[in-house]
């Protein structure tokens, strides 16, 4: 008995893939009809699935709501109407009768080479479907990973995972903070709120001052030596984290590296983002010590 789609709107290859993969069925069992787009926009892809149902009979058919080589091709190749302009009802039924049966012809005649064709898309998805259900193997990774240009220095075998398994989804997830937060938290092992603020002064540095004569107001320079920016900032506030996991976190730290890759596939380039890392209040105290790995005002300690 093949498992078949209740609700879900699955395409034909995808439900052929998974009947191979679970060694249901083989590519020889399978005869996919497509009977044209008519219907689609009220129906699944996949119309009837008629199973053998006799000792001799070893096809399974699908009926699929698409366009075959006959939908393509002009109409006028199969049909030819009568000469006459005006027909009696009868005329009239007995053409389309006909044109019906030529249709029915055209199609099985196209059969064997469109077979071909969704023969190749079912070993796509079916290879697809083989490397995202072996995606833990060692080289499945690597290819992976050099497919997304992931640097593996930057991810655990874990986050490598995660990230993979989140990539194909991205364009669902950038733009929506709350998607964004869940999705940096999941890859980076740690709790992740994202927040907007506006308003912020921008000051000029000093070796930032441009000569009279040498800069144009509005362009590369403003009144005086500060001003608003109205673009909006995104905060990233990280944690609460453990303290031995704040080392990570600094300058150069793993983690550091880290959001810094991760940010460049989760928000816009334009977009300025700004990281807070808080640590657990229970592991926040304050102790003078003489060890080099004491805590550190600001970092993994507050007064």
């Amino acid at each position: 008995m093949l498992m078949q789609p209740v609700d879900d709107d699955l395409r034909a290859e995808v439900l052929v893939a998974s009947w191979i993969e679970n060694e249901s069925i083989t590519p020889d069992d399978i005869i996919i009809k497509p009977t044209g787009t008519f219907r689609r926009a009220v129906s699944k892809d996949v119309l009837t699935i008629q199973e053998p149902d006799t000792a001799g009979e070893k096809k399974t058919i699908l009926q699929i709501s698409r366009e075959g080589l006959y939908d393509m091709l002009p109409e006028g190749m199969f049909h030819q109407p009568l000469s006459k302009t005006q027909k009696s009802t009868e005329e009239a039924i007995e053409e389309t009768e006909r044109y019906r049966q030529e249709e029915k012809a055209a199609r099985q005649f196209f059969l064997p080479l469109e077979q071909e064709f969704y023969r190749q898309r079912i070993w796509l998805d079916s290879t697809e479907l083989k490397y995202w259900l072996n995606s833990a193997q060692p080289e499945n990774i690597k290819m992976l990973m050099r497919f997304w240009k992931l640097n593996p220095r930057h991810f655990n075998q874990r986050q490598s995972l995660t990230m993979l398994a989140i990539l194909p989804h991205l364009h669902q997830i950038v733009g929506d903070l709350h998607l964004t937060a869940q999705g940096l938290g999941v890859v980076l092992g740690e709790k992740v709120q994202i927040s907007t603020r506006y308003n912020k002064i921008q000051v000029i540095e000093d070796g930032l001052l441009s000569s009279l004569g040498s800069m144009v107001l509005g362009v590369d320079s403003v009144i005086g030596t500060s001003w608003f920016d109205d673009e909006p900032m995104l905060q990233v506030s990280v944690g609460p984290v453990k303290r031995n996991k704040v080392s990570s976190f600094l300058p150069e730290g793993k983690n550091t590296k880290l959001l810094a890759v991760l940010y460049g596939f989760f928000f816009q380039a334009e977009v300025e983002v700004e990281t807070n890392v808080e640590v657990q209040a229970e592991e926040s105290g304050f102790m003078l010590a003489e060890f080099d790995l004491s805590s550190r005002l600001g970092y993994s300690t507050v007064i």
